[in-house]
């Protein structure tokens, strides 16, 4: 990873978070774990837009006056956020222009060498099998288990050509409208099914 990746610790907030209005001069946004959507909860819209689950929410994002200067945490497009605290790590393409936010101490801000990598495709690698035994293999701490930056920086991946890379990830983006396309038809026949029960005990009464 440390050949075609730069690895930056995202924010340490220093006090207790205080939220603030995001009109207020001066006000950052602030990436955490609950603007991360892994259930695909809002999947259907993001997918039609030509994203790809795991994704930032930014309708979730809260704002804060940051203590010191923080653009070197600014989280831009293009970057990789990695989840390095908890039971499961994972990692987040950043697809969409971010304007004046930065990423919690809980991620590693990715910058990969596009030339090389593929934002998406890095992603993608670092949430399959293969490197998420490489992530359990070393995690570490008591308490919330977590990866070293060191760690990361060593983690092997595999850099195929960008065609490849660009073809891989769009078979997992139709992967995962094929899921939800499923799942919608899935929840349609479980409605007909509930409507015909219940017409069937009104006859019935």
């Amino acid at each position: 990873m440390k050949n075609i990746v730069s690895i930056r610790i995202g924010y340490q907030i220093r006090v207790g978070l205080s939220l603030v209005e995001a009109e207020i001069p001066g006000a950052v946004g602030i990436i955490q774990i609950k603007d991360i959507d892994q259930a695909g909860i809002f999947k259907q819209e993001v997918l039609q837009n030509g994203g790809m689950a795991p994704y930032i929410w930014p309708k979730t994002i809260s704002y804060i006056l940051p203590e010191t200067d923080v653009s070197r945490y600014c989280v831009h497009k293009g970057d990789v956020l990695f989840l390095s605290r908890g039971q499961k790590a994972f990692a987040i393409p950043i697809t969409e222009p971010l304007e004046n936010t930065v990423a919690t101490y809980y991620f590693y801000i990715l910058r990969p060498e596009t030339s090389q990598i593929l934002p998406e495709y890095l992603a993608l690698s670092l949430n399959l099998p293969l490197a998420q035994s490489y992530i359990r293999n070393n995690l570490g701490g008591t308490g919330m288990p977590f990866i070293t930056k060191s760690a990361v920086e060593d983690l092997p991946i595999s850099i195929p050509s960008l065609d490849i890379q660009k073809a891989t990830v769009a078979l997992e983006k139709l992967r995962q409208q094929e899921e939800l396309i499923l799942r919608k038809l899935v929840d349609a026949r479980h409605r007909q099914f509930t409507a015909v029960y219940k017409e069937s005990i009104q006859q019935g009464t």
